[in-house]
C-alpha cells in the first residue's frame, strides 16, 4: 500500500473445481481505492498454472510482481515478472536462469528476487530437487547474486525476502533433504548469503516461513509449524522473530490461534505489523497485529 486509499494485491484466480484439479489458474491483480477491491487485467501466459507470488512497490505507479507459470502440471516452470506502472500491467523480463520465483524486496536501490533455479534439470522436474537463487534489479538489468544455497540433492526453497537496502536482507524459506525438512534462514550482505541460526521451541518439529518484514532493524517471519509425530502432526501458525542474529520463536504462541498457518505479514513500522492466515480445514481467514510489545489475534469481518 502506498497510502489508506491506494493498494495492490497479487495472486490466482480460478474456479474451485479447476484449483482442485490444477487446471486454468490465471494470474490476478486487485486494486483497492479506500472503498473497494476492483480486478485489475493481468498478463496470464497459456498455461495450466499460472500465479503471482510476490509483490514489491516503490510507489504508486512503480511496482513489480513475480511469479512463475506451468503450462503442464509437474512440468518445470517459467518464471513470471510484471511491471505496474500506476495504471496497467505490462509484462516484464525475468531473469535468466530463474524458474519459479517467489519472493521480491524493493528500495530506492533496486530490488532483490529469490526463487529457484534449476541444479539438475531431470531432478528438478521429476523430483522438485531444485536450488535456491537470488537476483538483483537495478538500472533496468538483472544480475545473478552469488547463491544462497545449493547443496546437491537438496530441495531448498526460499519463499521470502525482506531488504532495507539491495546490501541487506533477510531470505526465509525451508530445505528439504529425503524425508526432514528443515528451517532456512539467510542474511545477505552485499556480497555474499549466509545462514542464520534458529533458537525457536518449535525446531522439535518442521518449521517452514512463507513471508518475511523488516523494518528498522525489527524482523519477523510467519508460516507453520508441525508436530513431529508417526501419524502426521498437527500444524499451528508459528510468527519467528530476529533478535540478535538467531531466529526465535515471537510473543505469539503458536498455538493460540489453533490449526492453521500465516500466509503473509506486512510492517509499516517496528510497532505496526500485520500479518494473515487461513485454517485449512474450515478455511476461516484470521489475522495476528503486533502492537510493538505483543501479539493479540483478531477474526476478520
Amino acid at each position: 500500500c502506498s497510502s489508506a486509499n491506494l493498494c495492490l494485491a497479487v495472486g490466482t484466480r480460478a474456479s474451485y473445481r479447476d484449483y482442485q484439479l490444477l487446471k486454468d489458474i490465471s494470474t490476478l491483480s486487485e486494486q483497492w481505492d479506500g472503498k473497494r477491491w476492483a480486478v485489475v487485467p493481468t498478463p496470464s501466459p497459456k498455461g495450466t498454472l499460472n500465479e503471482l507470488t510476490g509483490l514489491s512497490c516503490l510507489s504508486a505507479s512503480n511496482c513489480m510482481a513475480i511469479g512463475s507459470s506451468n503450462r503442464v502440471v509437474f512440468t518445470r516452470p517459467t518464471p513470471l515478472v510484471e511491471l505496474w506502472d500506476g495504471r496497467r500491467w505490462a509484462e516484464g523480463r525475468p531473469p535468466a536462469g530463474a524458474l519459479a520465483l517467489s519472493g521480491i524486496s524493493c528500495t530506492a536501490s533496486g530490488c532483490v528476487v529469490v526463487g529457484q533455479t534449476t541444479v539438475d534439470n531431470q531432478a528438478c522436474v521429476e523430483h522438485q530437487q531444485c536450488g535456491s537463487a537470488a537476483w538483483a534489479w537495478g538500472n533496468g538489468t538483472w544480475r545473478a547474486l552469488p547463491s544462497p544455497f545449493v547443496p546437491a540433492g537438496t530441495a531448498a526453497n526460499l519463499q521470502a525476502v525482506s531488504c532495507t537496502t539491495t546490501s541487506h536482507c533477510e531470505a526465509v524459506g525451508s530445505d528439504d533433504r529425503g524425508d526432514a525438512q528443515n528451517f532456512l534462514g539467510v542474511v545477505w550482505d552485499g556480497s555474499s548469503w549466509r545462514r542464520v541460526p534458529l533458537t525457536s521451541s518449535a525446531k522439535a518439529g518442521i518449521l517452514a516461513l512463507v513471508s518475511v518484514a523488516c523494518r528498522s532493524g525489527t524482523c519477523f517471519g510467519v508460516g507453520s509449524w508441525t508436530e513431529p509425530t508417526q501419524e502426521g502432526g498437527a500444524s499451528y501458525a508459528a510468527v519467528e522473530e530476529l533478535s540478535a542474529g538467531h531466529w526465535g520463536a515471537a510473543t505469539l504462541a503458536p498455538r493460540s490461534v489453533g490449526s492453521t498457518n500465516f500466509l503473509s505479514i506486512s510492517c509499516s513500522s517496528p510497532a505496526m505489523c500485520v500479518a494473515v492466515g487461513v485454517d485449512p480445514a474450515t478455511r476461516q481467514a484470521y489475522a495476528a497485529r503486533w502492537d510493538g510489545r505483543n501479539w493479540a489475534v483478531t477474526l476478520p469481518a
